[in-house]
C-alpha cells in the first residue's frame, strides 16, 4: 500500500508537470517548481475544502460545488491507490481528471484571497507569460514517431499481416497500420499467454487466424527471447529494431496458446472464467 500512495504521488506530479525528474535544464526545472506550486495549492485547497465539510455544524452552508470537486478527486485517487492496475509512471493517464478538478478546487478556495492582494494582478501575468511561453515551446517541438512505428512500417511492408505482440507494440502496430496488420496482445511472462483485457476470443481461434510472428519490448529485460524460444522453438527470421524485435515463425502460434484470464491462467482464453473484466 505504501508503494502504491507513493505511486500515486508522483503519477499526480506527473499530471501537473511538477515531476522533476521529467525536466532537464534551467529553464524545464524552473517551470517545473511553478507547476509544483500549482499543485500544492490545489493539495491545499482539498485539505480545506474537506475540512470545512467535516467541520461544517448541520444547517450551515457549505460550497456543494467544491465538495463535490473534493469527492471527485478523493474517489479517483482512491481508486488508483486500491487498484492493482498501476505498475508505472504511464498510469498517470488513470488520474488525468485530478488535474481539471484540482483547478477549480484551487480557484474557488484561493482565487477571492489571491484577489485582494495588491500585487496578485503582476504575479498572475508573469505567471500566465511563463507557462505560454512554455506552452508554444512544447508546440514547436519537433514530434518524434511512436514506439514501433518503424516495426509497423516493416511487417506492411513484408505482407505480414498476424501476429502477436505485448500490450502496447499490438496497439501501436495496429493503429499504425489501419489494421492492416493486426497484431493481438499477449502477456509475455512464461509461458506467453493471450492477453484477457481488451480482447475478443476470436482473436486467439486458430482456426480463423494464423498469427505468423511475435513483436517483443526488449526495452523491459523481464521480456526476452528466451521464453519465446522455449515456448515455439527457433524462429526463422529475427528482425531487430530500435527497443523491438520481431521473431518470425513457419508456424501459428495461436495452437496451444495458453491464456491470463487476470487473475487465472487457463488452457486458452475460451476456458477463462466468465467473471472478471468483460471482453470487448
Amino acid at each position: 500500500m505504501g508503494w502504491q500512495i507513493w505511486l500515486c504521488v508522483r503519477v499526480v506530479a506527473v499530471n501537473y508537470g511538477a515531476y522533476a525528474p521529467d525536466r532537464h535544464g534551467p529553464a524545464d526545472t524552473l517551470m517545473s517548481g511553478v507547476h509544483l506550486v500549482g499543485l500544492l495549492a490545489a493539495a491545499a485547497a482539498l485539505v480545506v475544502v474537506v475540512a470545512r465539510a467535516l467541520l461544517r455544524r448541520s444547517g450551515e452552508p457549505g460550497d456543494r460545488l467544491a465538495e463535490l470537486v473534493a469527492v471527485g478527486i478523493v474517489v479517483n485517487l482512491g481508486a488508483f491507490v486500491i487498484s492493482a492496475l498501476p505498475v508505472d509512471l504511464y498510469s498517470a493517464r488513470q488520474v488525468v481528471a485530478v488535474l481539471p478538478l484540482g483547478a477549480v478546487l484551487a480557484g474557488r478556495v484561493w482565487g477571492p484571497r489571491l484577489a485582494r492582494l495588491p500585487r496578485a494582478t503582476p504575479v498572475a501575468v508573469v505567471v500566465f507569460v511563463l507557462l505560454g511561453a512554455e506552452l508554444v515551446g512544447h508546440a514547436a517541438a519537433k514530434g518524434e514517431p511512436g514506439h514501433a512505428a518503424d516495426v509497423a512500417r516493416w511487417l506492411d511492408g513484408r505482407g505480414l499481416r498476424y501476429g502477436l505482440g505485448d500490450y502496447w507494440n499490438s496497439n501501436n502496430i495496429t493503429v499504425l497500420t489501419d489494421g492492416r496488420v493486426a497484431v493481438r496482445p499477449v502477456v509475455t511472462s512464461d509461458p506467453i499467454s493471450a492477453y484477457r483485457w481488451e480482447s475478443k476470443v476470436d482473436w486467439y481461434d486458430p482456426a480463423e487466424y494464423d498469427a505468423t510472428f511475435l513483436v517483443l519490448d526488449t526495452r523491459n529485460p523481464s521480456r526476452g527471447e528466451a521464453t519465446a524460444t522455449a515456448q515455439w522453438g527457433p524462429p526463422v527470421e529475427r528482425h531487430e529494431f530500435a527497443g523491438t524485435v520481431v521473431l518470425v515463425y513457419d508456424k501459428d502460434l495461436l495452437v496451444g496458446l495458453p491464456a491470463y484470464c487476470m487473475p487465472e491462467h487457463a488452457p486458452s482464453i475460451a476456458q477463462c472464467p466468465t467473471h472478471g473484466p468483460a471482453l470487448f
